[in-house]
C-alpha cells in the first residue's frame, strides 16, 4: 500500500469523524441568507471592513468597488479613479503573493472561484500589470495545489487549474522546503528554504520563521525582506492573505490570523519539525504576522463556511454551509472578530446549534476546544500586533462595516446600537412570528439568555420594554422581567401585510420607577421586516435564530455614548 493511499484512508477516516460532529446541527449542508448590518463609528482611527454578501454580490469585483467607494483603493496608480489612486494597494509592477489555505480539499481550502476572480482583478490593473503573482502556502502535514476535489462550483477546479490560466502567475507549496534552514539572500545564500530565528519570542514563545524561494519565473522572494534584485531588496512584495472561514477543534476559529500557521516552517505532528500550534494560545500568530510580512489586505472567504463548533479545520462537502459572503480589511484582528461573530456564529445557530461559545470572539470559556478559547488567543494576538505599531482592534465601537448585499426575501436584521465597557451580553434565541388568521394576532416568542460569564443577572434585576411600529403607528408593549434562560412571549394584533419595526429596550430596574424606560437604554433593533398576508392557519415564520448581540446595560451614573450607526 502506498503512502498516498494510506494518507487517503487516514484523511477519509478523519472526514468521517468530523462529519459525526456535524450531527449536532440540523443540517449544515444548505444555503443561507445571513442578516448582516452596516456599522459606523465616529472614533478615529477606526478599522474598516468591507463585506459583499449574496450570490450576486459576493465577488471580488464587487468587493473592490465597495472598497473604492469607501476610501480604500485596490490599485496604486498616479491616476485617480474609482478604485485607483496614489494611495492604492497594488502597483502595476508589484509581486503579489496570495496566501491561501492549501492544506485541505473539499470546502476546507480557499474557494478557487474567488481566487480566480482575484487573479483576474490583479492582471486587470488599470495601468497594465507587469508584475508577478504567486499563490503559496505551507500545508503543514499535508497540502496540495491540485486537489481533485476542491472548494468551487466545479469541484474539479483546483488552485493549479486556476493559476494555469493567467500569465506571470505560479504556485509554490512551501512544504518541500520547510525543513531546510537557510540564510537570507543578502548573506549570499540563494537556496530555497526557511529563515529561522535563533530564539523564541519572549512574549508568545514562537520561534519566528519564514520562507525564501525562487519562483518559476526566476524571481527571488523573501517573505520578510521583499524581492531580491541581486544587490538589494525591493519593497515590491504585497501579501494578500486569503483564508477560508471555518471552525477549528483546537482554537475555535480559523480566519486571517490562524491562516498564518501556513507561513511558518513548522509541520503539525511531524518528526523533526517543531509544533507551532502551541504558540497560538499565547498570541503567536500575531507575533509571526508582525515580524515577517504584514498582510497588505486580508480577504476572508466565507462563500462556504464550516460553522460546526468543535469541528474543523477539515471540511467535507456535507459539513459546509453556503453563505455567499466575502470580507476584506487591512486589519486582520477586526476582520476575524467580525467574521466569527456575525457570519460564523449566526450560521452555526441557523443550522441548528444551540451552543456556539467556542466560536464566539467575546467568550473566554475554552470548553469545546482542546487548547485555548478563541476570544483569549485573539486578544493576545491583537496585543502582539499592536505592540509592533499596527492599528488593530477587537472593539466594534472602533469599526466601520461597509456592506454590499442583496435584498433579503425577509429583510429583517439585528444590530447593537452602541457598546461600552460596562456591558451585559445577551443572546436572542428562537425569534418566531405566528399569525392567527381568525384574529390577526401575531405572537412574538424569543428567549433571552445571558452569555457573558463575567456578568450575573437575577430575576428582577433587569426589565425589558417592547415597542413595535406598524406602518408608522406605534403601540407599546407592557414590561417584562428578564429571567435568564426563559422564553418571553408577546402578542400584538394588526392586519397583514405590514412593515414592522420591533424595538427592544433593556434597563436596570433600579434606574427608574417610571413606566417608561430611561432614554439612554435602547440596545438593539429588529428592523423593517414584512409580515406577509397568510391564508392558512397558524404558520410559523422563522426570522432569526440566535443572532448574538452585544447589548449594553449601563448602571446608574454611567450613561453610554451612542455610536453613529447607519
Amino acid at each position: 500500500m502506498t503512502l498516498l493511499t494510506i494518507a487517503g484512508l487516514l484523511f477519509s477516516a478523519g472526514d468521517f469523524l468530523q462529519s459525526m460532529v456535524a450531527f449536532g446541527a440540523a443540517n449544515p449542508n444548505q444555503e443561507l441568507s445571513l442578516f448582516l448590518a452596516p456599522l459606523r463609528t465616529n472614533i478615529s482611527p477606526a478599522s474598516n471592513l468591507y463585506v459583499a454578501a449574496g450570490r450576486d454580490q459576493a465577488h471580488i469585483s464587487n468587493l473592490i468597488n465597495l472598497m473604492g467607494a469607501n476610501g480604500l483603493h485596490f490599485y496604486k496608480s498616479a491616476t485617480n479613479g474609482a478604485n485607483q489612486g496614489p494611495d492604492g494597494l497594488i502597483a502595476k509592477n508589484d509581486v503579489v503573493l496570495i496566501k491561501i489555505n492549501e492544506e485541505w480539499p473539499y470546502r476546507g481550502g480557499t474557494n478557487t472561484d474567488r481566487l480566480k476572480e482575484l487573479l483576474q482583478a490583479i492582471v486587470n490593473h488599470p495601468d497594465g500589470f507587469t508584475g508577478e503573482i504567486i499563490v503559496a502556502d505551507n500545508g503543514q502535514w499535508q497540502g496540495n495545489m491540485n486537489w481533485p476535489e476542491s472548494n468551487a462550483e466545479d469541484h474539479t477546479q483546483s488552485t493549479q487549474d486556476v493559476v494555469n490560466q493567467f500569465p506571470q502567475t505560479s504556485t509554490y507549496s512551501w512544504i518541500p522546503i520547510r525543513s531546510r534552514r537557510v540564510q537570507e539572500y543578502s548573506q549570499g545564500d540563494l537556496t530555497d528554504g526557511y529563515i529561522l530565528n535563533n530564539n523564541p519570542d519572549p512574549e508568545t514563545g514562537i520561534t519566528v520563521s519564514y520562507p525564501k524561494f525562487k519562483t518559476q519565473f526566476g524571481t527571488y522572494v523573501s517573505f520578510k525582506q521583499g524581492i531580491w534584485n541581486g544587490t538589494a531588496y525591493e519593497k515590491r512584495l504585497k501579501i494578500i492573505n486569503m483564508p477560508v472561514l471555518k471552525s477549528h477543534s483546537n482554537y475555535g476559529v480559523t480566519a486571517s490570523l490562524k491562516a498564518y500557521m501556513g507561513v511558518q516552517s513548522q509541520g503539525e505532528g511531524q518528526s523533526g519539525l517543531a509544533n507551532g500550534h502551541s504558540s497560538i494560545a499565547n498570541g503567536g500568530m500575531g507575533t509571526l504576522m508582525a515580524e515577517t510580512a504584514y498582510p497588505t489586505l486580508n480577504i476572508v472567504d466565507a462563500t462556504y463556511v464550516n460553522a460546526n463548533p468543535g469541528a474543523g479545520p477539515g471540511t467535507p462537502y456535507n459539513m459546509a454551509t453556503r453563505v455567499n459572503t466575502i470580507i476584506a480589511s487591512t486589519d486582520p484582528v477586526a476582520v476575524d472578530y467580525w467574521a466569527a461573530k456575525h457570519v460564523l456564529m449566526q450560521t452555526a445557530t441557523l443550522i441548528g446549534y444551540t451552543d456556539v461559545h467556542s466560536i464566539n470572539p467575546d467568550n473566554t470559556d475554552r470548553s469545546g476546544v482542546s487548547v485555548e478559547a478563541f476570544g483569549v488567543w485573539l486578544k493576545r494576538a491583537e496585543a502582539e500586533i499592536a505592540r509592533a505599531g499596527y492599528s488593530v482592534t477587537l472593539d466594534e465601537n472602533e469599526m466601520n462595516v461597509y456592506l454590499s448585499t442583496e435584498a433579503h426575501p425577509n429583510p429583517c436584521h439585528i444590530r447593537a446600537s452602541y457598546k461600552a465597557a460596562d456591558n451585559l451580553t445577551v443572546t436572542l434565541n428562537n425569534i418566531t412570528l405566528v399569525e392567527k388568521t381568525s384574529t390577526n394576532q401575531y405572537t412574538i416568542n424569543y428567549t433571552l439568555q445571558n452569555t457573558n460569564p463575567s456578568q450575573t443577572i437575577t430575576e428582577g434585576t433587569f426589565k425589558i420594554y417592547y415597542k413595535m411600529a406598524t406602518d408608522g403607528l406605534t403601540q407599546n408593549g407592557p414590561f417584562a422581567t428578564l429571567i435568564p434562560n426563559t422564553t418571553v412571549t408577546k402578542t400584538y394584533t394588526f392586519e397583514a401585510p405590514k412593515t414592522v419595526t420591533f424595538d427592544v429596550l433593556a434597563y436596570n430596574n433600579n434606574q427608574s420607577s417610571s413606566p417608561e424606560p430611561p432614554a439612554d437604554s435602547l440596545l438593539w433593533n429588529i428592523e423593517s421586516f414584512l409580515i406577509p398576508e397568510f391564508s392558512s392557519l397558524i404558520i410559523p415564520l422563522l426570522l432569526v435564530v440566535a443572532a448574538s448581540l452585544a447589548i449594553i446595560v449601563h448602571r446608574r451614573n454611567h450613561p453610554p455614548k451612542k455610536a453613529n450607526l447607519h
